[in-house]
């Protein structure tokens, strides 16, 4: 399958200031429905966005030159900080007891050979739409879900648009500490014996609060709304080609990464010496892999939970085979009343 670069969102997402003048400003506000809670607080939001944008600026040139990979642009973070980006990143490390996958699954050691060239399941019918987690550091709620949700359709022909909410606010038992982090796999150790609420009747309410809100789920057999029945990792030795086995055998895989510096993040082939090859900070789900045309680089394709106001429509790509960003350390497929996804 192609990857279909959504043209019209990468352009926008690409367009930059030159100055972050009065009507750019108010301009950036208007879009992105920004609201500020006194003129203290709003001058130093337009501080971030001025630096920020002066960044994207001197980075496009670099990519205008064929230096770097990758385009920036502004979008809906161009506010933030880098420390208040770090501190909204909130994925973490708990004790290694909670790591443990629920059954003798072996790891995915496979080579490649015999897979096809490119993959991406985000041109499945059963991929839902990007999603945004707002405020809340729950990524791993987003990146357990999306996958569940996948497979869940695999299995029935049909899309069902599962609660995020019920696992940022009930997976604690599990290891997840709310909208301070957590991780997939925890989330997923939660899944197994309770199940997880559609997002009908458990709606996202975290998105504006940055706050977890009390668990109001219970678990009842007759509304199980998705039989997970086990995960496993497809390395838990940092081996970076079995995830093109696991895609194609379990379908999109919850993945950690360190995403400090994909904020600006509009387009093209990710690929930055400063990204930690070892720390993650984020949780994203791989859904497939190809290599770029232009620049003859291999990549991964990932689904973020940033809004598709971000990025590729919510997407990107991140150089494969250099370990980039730590996307080798923690690869989890899961699985549904044993069913695998369609190829």
């Amino acid at each position: 399958m192609k990857f279909l670069l959504p043209i019209a969102l990468f352009l926008a997402a690409a367009v930059v200031l030159a100055y972050a003048d009065d009507a750019a400003w108010n301009a950036f506000k208007s879009k992105h429905g920004k609201m500020y809670k006194n003129s203290t607080h709003e001058a130093k939001k337009r501080a971030n966005f001025e630096k920020n944008v002066a960044d994207i600026n001197s980075h496009n040139q670099l990519h205008a030159q064929g230096k770097v990979s990758y385009s920036k642009g502004v979008n809906h973070l161009t506010d933030m900080s880098g420390e208040e980006i770090k501190n909204w990143m909130a994925e973490h490390d708990t004790p290694v007891g909670f790591h443990k996958a629920p059954s003798t699954l072996p790891e995915i050691r496979q080579a490649t050979t015999g897979y096809p060239a490119a993959l991406n399941w985000a041109s499945s019918s059963c991929m839902p739409p990007v999603k945004d987690q707002g405020q809340c550091g729950d990524c791993y709620a987003f990146a357990a879900t999306g996958v569940l949700e996948f497979l869940r359709c695999s299995a029935t022909n049909q899309l069902v648009i599962l609660s995020e909410q019920s696992l940022t606010d009930c997976s604690t038992p599990a290891g997840n500490a709310g909208c301070n982090g957590g991780l997939a796999l925890q989330a997923w150790n939660w899944v197994i014996p309770n199940g997880q609420a559609k997002n009908a009747t458990y709606p996202y309410s975290s998105y504006t609060s940055g706050a977890a809100g009390t668990c109001q789920y219970t678990y009842n057999p007759t509304s199980y709304n998705v039989n997970q029945t086990t995960w496993g990792y497809t390395t838990q030795t940092w081996n970076e080609t079995s995830m093109i086995p696991g895609l194609n055998a379990y379908g999109p895989i919850a993945v950690s990464i360190d995403a400090t510096y994909l904020s600006s993040y509009a387009g093209g082939v990710y690929d930055d010496p400063n990204c930690s090859t070892t720390a993650t900070n984020h949780a994203v789900i791989l859904v497939g892999y190809g290599t770029d045309t232009a620049t003859g680089k291999p990549f991964w394709i990932l689904r973020n939970s940033w809004s598709a106001l971000w990025g590729e429509a919510g997407y990107f790509r991140m150089v494969r085979g250099k370990n980039m960003c730590a996307i080798a350390k923690r690869p989890v497929y899961a699985v549904i009343n044993g069913v695998q996804p369609k190829v």
